[in-house]
């Protein structure tokens, strides 16, 4: 069975149920609706709004969901003192997002978080952490194009201040 999926900018994408499944958000938009597997009427006659995914980032969740349709949950495992996790992106993952530009990446991790597919959002988020790991503030500033209304005596301050956590 498929089910619709209007984007912001009303493009319709008709998916397999399994997928919409992958999405916490579409799964309770469903049983909102009253809309279940076995029904296909219900499925065809009805549309689930997703208000803040584009149809651009909305083909690409699709296209990672169907890649991962058939996976089984990751366990995310603690490995170190203060319980922290390492989220391990498969090949096949970093070569679909390496090549979209950083504010494409922040779009798709922002629809993730809204649809909830934990997944995508883990391998998202484990991506853009790999890609500001050992860089200066400065640098990851720009990479999120936040601008610094210090002046030039003010920073120096603070770097000064700050001097014991830098490597």
């Amino acid at each position: 069975p498929n089910v619709k999926l209007v984007t912001s900018d009303n493009e319709e994408f008709v998916v397999d149920f399994r997928i919409a499944k992958m999405s916490v958000t579409v799964s309770r938009l469903m049983e909102a609706m009253n809309m279940s597997e076995t029904d296909d009427a219900s499925l065809l006659s009805n549309s689930i709004p997703l208000p803040n995914v584009t149809k651009a980032v909305m083909a690409r969740v699709i296209e990672w969901c169907e890649k991962h349709k058939n996976d089984e949950p990751k366990e995310e495992k603690e490995n170190d003192k203060r319980g922290r996790t390492t989220h391990v992106v498969s090949d096949w993952d970093k070569e679909f997002l390496k090549n979209d530009e950083f504010g494409r990446l922040c779009q798709l991790m922002g629809a993730a978080n809204y649809l909830e597919i934990k997944g995508l959002f883990n391998d998202i988020s484990q991506t853009i952490a790999n890609m500001i790991h050992g860089k200066k503030s400065d640098e990851i500033a720009e990479m999120f194009n936040i601008h610094c209304d210090l002046t030039e005596a003010e920073k120096k301050e603070i770097r000064k201040k700050t001097a014991w956590c830098e490597d």
